[in-house]
This record gives structure tokens, C-alpha cells and sequence, in this order.
């Protein structure tokens, strides 16, 4: 942040919301304001309107919530533990485009950013990537008014979740989590995960290669072989968060 007026220190205060969870920050002049550094663990409660107007908390700490209501009231509410949460393990099934270099499919024993693997074409590869997995949920996780939410730990660049056929949402900055209360089921449920990179890791694996093998093409070079590859895939863990709400 830096103003034209000479002489004046300047400071701002940044209102924001991240994963439903308000916030407020004071920033001085010349100084940066990171908010995508917030992580999943970060995200203590959310706020959440139930029908047919009331306010309701969503916590993932139990405890005592003391709060005060616009006219001053006094608000205190007990919060139980929420329920363990589900860890999605093992093995998925990855589809790259092998028009851009990836392999059709391949089999990950856990989640790993791409540049990480062996395969040039998942090393260097740029683009989208669908991630497949049947997840299981025990009985009685699930219930009726429970809030849901599908948590992917960390990822580059963004995600496109479907659950069970349906479209949860694009999660592009942190916390990516996405709200799955009424899509989730108990037993088996299909998750569907499409993560998409940027293109730089393409541009720096084709410019190793001889022009007539490279895939991606510039007016110029912006890249060589030697520049590091940027973070690229889903990282996870990929979890399944859930607390009953209670009504403020």
C-alpha cells in the first residue's frame, strides 16, 4: 500500500471473511497483506443461516461460545465435539490429457505433487488432472442437519469437485473446502476431483526438448531447463469435516 501523500504515514484496516470465518487485520504502509496463507487448520468455526432466518455456528473446537447479538445481548452456547474426521487414504485414480504430454491414466499410492513423480509427462505437465476415489462413510457419521464439509488440505492451482454427481464448486484459494451436507451419504460415495496447474512446468520441460517433440509453443522464452518447477497437483489430506450446528 503506498499513497501520494508525503510526510503522512498511512495504515489501512481490512475487513475479511475466509471459509465463513470473519477476521480483521491492520496494515501498515508498504507492508503486504497475505490472506491466502490461511490454512485449513486455521479455520476454527464457521457462521451459517438456517431457515428460515436464524443464525447458527458451526464449530470444530468444542467449548463454551460467548457472543453479543447487535443490541449488546449476551449470547452463551455449549459446543460439543464434533465427530472424528474422516481421513481419505489409499490409492487414486489420476487421468491426465495425453494431449499435453500426461499419461491416460496412472494409479497414485498417495497424493504427490506432480513434479515429484518420475514421468516426464506428469513431471512437466500442464493443465487439468481428474482425481477418482470411492470413499466410504460408517453409518450414523452422516445425519440429518449436520454440517459437511470435504476439506483438500493443499493443492496448486485450483480444483473442480463433483461428489456423487454433483457439482460441489472451484476452490481456488485457501482453506479449500467445500460445503457437502446433503450430498454426502453413508456407504459408498464417487468423488471427483479436477486440479489444474499453470503453465509454467510445461514451458521449462519443452524447452529441454528438441522443437519438433514440444508440446506448448511462445512467441519468446520466458523459461529455460534449468529454472525450478513450480508445486503442481493435489497434496492433500483430503478430508471429511463434520459438527452440528447451533443455533446463536
Amino acid at each position: 500500500m503506498n499513497l501520494p501523500e508525503p510526510n503522512i504515514v498511512k495504515s489501512a484496516r481490512i475487513d475479511y471473511t475466509i471459509g465463513g470465518v470473519p477476521g480483521s487485520v491492520s496494515v501498515a504502509e508498504n507492508d503486504t497483506l497475505d490472506l491466502s496463507a490461511t490454512k485449513a487448520q486455521d479455520v476454527k468455526y464457521a457462521l451459517v443461516q438456517e431457515p428460515p432466518a436464524h443464525l447458527a455456528i458451526v464449530s470444530w473446537t468444542p467449548g463454551t461460545l460467548t457472543a453479543k447479538d447487535s443490541a449488546g445481548k449476551t449470547i452463551t452456547r455449549q459446543i460439543s465435539a464434533p465427530p472424528k474426521p474422516i481421513e481419505i487414504e489409499g490409492a487414486w485414480t489420476v487421468h491426465f490429457d495425453p494431449r499435453w504430454g500426461g499419461p491416460q491414466t496412472v494409479m497414485f499410492d498417495s497424493l504427490v505433487d506432480w513434479t515429484k513423480r518420475p514421468e516426464p509427462g506428469i513431471k512437466y505437465y500442464s493443465g487439468t488432472a481428474e482425481y477418482d476415489k470411492t470413499i466410504d462413510v460408517p453409518d450414523g457419521w452422516v445425519k440429518a442437519g449436520r454440517a459437511i464439509y470435504l476439506d483438500l488440505g493443499d493443492l496448486e492451482s485450483l480444483a473442480n469437485v463433483t461428489l456423487n454427481g454433483q457439482y460441489v464448486g472451484c476452490l481456488w484459494s485457501a482453506p479449500y473446502r467445500a460445503d457437502v451436507s446433503g450430498i454426502l451419504k453413508p456407504g459408498a460415495n464417487q468423488l471427483q476431483i479436477k486440479v489444474t496447474d499453470t503453465w509454467v512446468n510445461r514451458l521449462i520441460g519443452d524447452d529441454g526438448l528438441p522443437s519438433n517433440q514440444r508440446i506448448a509453443s511462445t512467441t519468446q522464452q520466458f523459461y529455460s531447463p534449468t529454472d525450478p518447477l513450480i508445486p503442481s497437483g493435489l497434496f492433500g489430506p483430503v478430508t471429511l469435516v463434520g459438527a452440528d450446528p447451533v443455533a446463536l
